[in-house]
């Protein structure tokens, strides 16, 4: 009878143990969820077959950065980021790299058009390829920031004479580089349009408008980098515009300067119907179409388009109260180590507390991870029952 008591305790207490891991592996975390399914996203160049890194966004959501041309897309930013999404367009921002060689710090800016991942891609590890064919000194959208070279300029600045005047010192500016640069057209019907950096520009002594505007804005940011100042693309154009201290200026080849103060910074109206006239006047003090309206403008950190001439009038407008920003690349690194940051301590969480955006918590992961643990207790505990048994029979 003791003997069986003694068994039946020790039965007891084998099960009170195994009851009490199975509650510390529930309630303390120890549960390892299964690893959560990805969708892998490839960037790259066909033109030089390099891997493209940089700032991955979703619609106009930077959801992280692509490092050697690979992004694994986490479920979880599908449902929270790309799902509920109505713009599916997916770009990525970013520079060259070592790869392209002495191209290696220009932008790239490319995005591919409502990009279909179903949910069905997270059922196992899934791949997609993004392919692009880069044209390096014909860029588009934030490409062109990379064109405006502050430091490049520096060297160039230091052979010009200068008072510390602003205005005086950025004319004196714009008809040296205009005196020492030769207009040329490198473009034609079999030829397609090349930017040059400011550094060809100044070695190459020629170049057309928008090689002259990019060396030119250049050197007024090596200059001052807090200028107000930027390239404006219009329809057969591009020029460098400026706002300093109530003055719209606009700065041009052939040694042309055409400036309107502005002193009431109150009356909006007022100020705007100003500006049109005033553009209606660099037209035609440059020869433009009146027809002509800007598309763009660009310095070396911010990117504006516009969709028609009163989005350019508004833009203008509000370099009244507008500041430059800081370096775009270092303020992207920024936001991907808060990103970063905020999805290390989401994933913290969910371990503790057992939840995973789209994926029920199991014991698999633990059991997988720790295999040869359980084949010994299940062993362990074979031979324990196999010597109660025994101890009954007796």
């Amino acid at each position: 009878m003791e003997k069986k008591t003694f068994a039946y305790s020790l039965s007891v207490l084998v099960l009170v143990i195994i009851l009490i891991s199975l509650f510390y592996i529930r309630f303390t975390g120890y549960a390892i969820k299964e690893p959560e399914k990805k969708v892998t996203l490839y960037f790259y160049d066909e033109n030089t077959n390099c891997s493209l890194d940089g700032f991955l966004f979703i619609g106009e959501t930077l959801i992280g950065k692509a490092e050697n041309g690979i992004y694994n897309l986490s479920y979880r930013d599908y449902t929270e980021k790309f799902l509920n999404n109505t713009n599916k367009n997916i770009t990525l921002f970013g520079k060259l790299g070592k790869c392209f060689n002495k191209d290696s710090d220009y932008y790239f800016d490319r995005s591919w058009k409502n990009i279909a991942i179903d949910e069905s891609y997270f059922r196992s590890d899934s791949e997609f390829l993004f392919k692009t064919k880069l044209k390096i000194h014909n860029p588009i959208k934030r490409e062109m920031l990379g064109f405006i070279q502050k430091d490049n300029a520096k060297y160039y600045l230091n052979n010009i004479i200068l008072n510390n005047i602003t205005f005086n010192d950025l004319s004196t500016i714009n008809k040296h580089l205009d005196n020492n640069t030769k207009y040329v057209i490198d473009w034609g019907i079999d030829k397609e349009n090349y930017w040059q950096s400011p550094y060809e520009t100044f070695t190459r002594r020629s170049g057309d408008c928008e090689d002259f505007s990019t060396a030119l804005l250049s050197l007024f940011l090596a200059y001052d980098e807090n200028i107000k100042c930027y390239n404006v693309i219009f329809s057969t154009h591009i020029t460098t515009f400026c706002y300093i201290s109530g003055n719209y200026i606009y700065y041009d080849q052939k040694d042309k300067e055409i400036k309107r103060l502005i002193k009431d910074k109150t009356d909006t109206l007022r100020i705007k119907s100003e500006l049109i006239l005033f553009n209606k006047e660099y037209f035609d003090y440059y020869g433009l179409k009146n027809n002509s309206r800007a598309y763009y403008a660009f310095d070396d950190n911010e990117y504006f388009e516009f969709n028609d001439e009163q989005d350019f009038i508004d833009w203008q407008y509000s370099l009244i109260s507008k500041e430059r920003k800081i370096n775009i690349y270092n303020k992207l690194e920024e936001e991907v180590k808060k990103i970063e940051k905020t999805v290390s301590e989401d994933e913290y969480t969910e371990l503790r507390t057992m939840k995973l955006a789209g994926v029920a918590p199991t014991l698999k992961g633990f059991i997988l991870d720790n295999l040869y643990l359980f084949i010994a207790s299940l062993i362990t505990l074979l031979l324990l029952i196999t010597l109660v048994i025994r101890i009954i029979r007796k």
